[in-house]
């Protein structure tokens, strides 16, 4: 994230997220990476009113199981847990939808501006961190899915 901001033209100041209230507050900080429940939620929309949604990044959650205990399990247990981490996927999406819609109107009514950027120039401003991970053939490959995933 530092490399990003730095190609994206910006100084990052690592900072302990308990404090970045405070620090955007006092100027220590011009501003915060986040995603709009956040901004929201953590009360950062009081001092920062615009949010610059660019959607550089979409962190994703995911479901872990050791291989110690999965190989316990049956091979009915086994698809049954397959499908139900399946099912949680569309219902984790279905919740994430109504909370970002939900703080998307509470940032309206708290008087937050979300701005829409042009993402052209950011995607040409990072691209170099791209081709540093397409150097690593497990990476490019990687890379790869995420891309047509996201078409």
């Amino acid at each position: 994230t530092l490399k990003m901001v730095e190609l994206m033209g910006g100084s990052p100041t690592p900072i302990s997220f308990g404090e970045v209230y405070t620090a955007m507050q006092q100027g220590v900080v011009d501003g915060a990476e986040n995603n709009v429940p956040s901004w929201v939620q953590t009360r950062h929309i009081e001092i920062a009113k615009v949010f610059s949604e660019d959607e550089h990044a979409s962190i994703p959650d995911f479901l872990v199981i050791s291989s110690k205990t999965w190989d316990k399990l049956t091979p009915d247990q086994q698809q049954i847990l397959i499908k139900a981490a399946k099912a949680s996927e569309a219902y984790q999406q279905k919740l994430w939808d109504k909370i970002d819609a939900d703080t998307r109107a509470q940032a309206k009514a708290m008087g937050g501006e979300i701005i829409k950027v042009d993402k052209a120039p950011f995607r040409a401003a990072v691209q170099p961190l791209f081709d540093e991970f397409k150097k690593d053939p497990k990476q490019a490959a990687l890379l790869a899915k995420f891309e047509a995933a996201a078409e």
